[in-house]
């Protein structure tokens, strides 16, 4: 069941990723936690390396929203455009907490 939820992660961080072919930024962040998800349900090492990407987003991520409004009401980008801040925030949120949790459930593991 782990191993589902982690590809399941990864496929839909992929996802993600193509929709943010124009930030470069967002590219990196959210590619790094589709491998880091991809890969961890390989080996019990990688659990470290996730957790790592894992801080890494959640950082990256409160970098790049610093200045941002997050109001709740704010799920489509005004201009226009795919993203939104609060909406960047969610999946942010849900990203980094997925790989904390999940890397520690694996370096747990046998």
């Amino acid at each position: 069941m782990f191993g589902g939820i982690a590809l399941v992660m990864a496929v839909g961080l992929s996802v993600w990723v193509g929709i943010h072919y124009q930030a470069p930024e967002w590219l990196a962040i959210y590619g790094s936690a589709a491998v880091a998800s991809a890969a961890l349900p390989a080996h019990r090492f990688v659990g470290a390396i996730a957790l790592a990407v894992g801080l890494a987003v959640a950082v990256g991520s409160a970098v790049l929203l610093k200045d941002a409004s997050l109001a709740p009401t704010d799920l489509v980008s005004p201009d226009g455009g795919v993203a939104a801040p609060a909406r960047e925030a969610a999946v942010a949120a849900v990203t980094a907490l997925w790989l904390v949790l999940g890397s520690i459930l694996r370096l747990r593991r046998a």
